[in-house]
């Protein structure tokens, strides 16, 4: 997890291709946790159009997916990439219902009900993933 976190940080398409399709879509449910609530903080700072910026980046990763999408893939990498923007596409629509909902810090109820994914470098051997809801977490 640790590697593919890393390479996400690189070109979409190489990662996509590299990784599997459980690592694609956990290290975009990671990065969409660490955006969201980064943006959520943001607003809750003062910076009121925070969340929406944080849309904006998501639909755009989107759209590098789709594009992806569209060219030469493997039947495997086909699938992988459908998949990840299967789940990407809940995630921007879940952003989306935020932004609506005018939520304006990372306690309100409507983020904390959604599985968000924290992954901590530093812990364990190789790093650990949390999947939390609410006041529940699982390991």
């Amino acid at each position: 997890l640790t590697n593919s976190i890393k390479a996400f940080k690189g070109k979409k398409e190489k990662w996509a291709k590299d990784w599997q399709g459980q690592l694609l879509i956990t290290c975009g449910a990671v990065a969409w946790t660490t955006d969201c609530h980064k943006g959520l903080t943001q607003v809750a700072e003062g910076d009121k159009s925070a969340m929406k910026k944080t849309k904006k980046k998501q639909i755009s990763f989107i759209n590098r997916l789709t594009d992806m999408v569209r060219g030469q893939l493997s039947k495997i990498d086909r699938n992988k990439v459908v998949a990840l923007i299967t789940m990407e596409i809940h995630n921007r629509d879940v952003m989306d219902k935020m932004i609506r909902a005018k939520i304006a810090d990372p306690s309100d109820f409507m983020w904390l009900s959604q599985l968000r994914f924290i992954y901590e470098p530093d812990k364990g051997a190789h790093g650990m993933c949390h999947v939390r809801q609410t006041n529940c977490m699982l390991q």
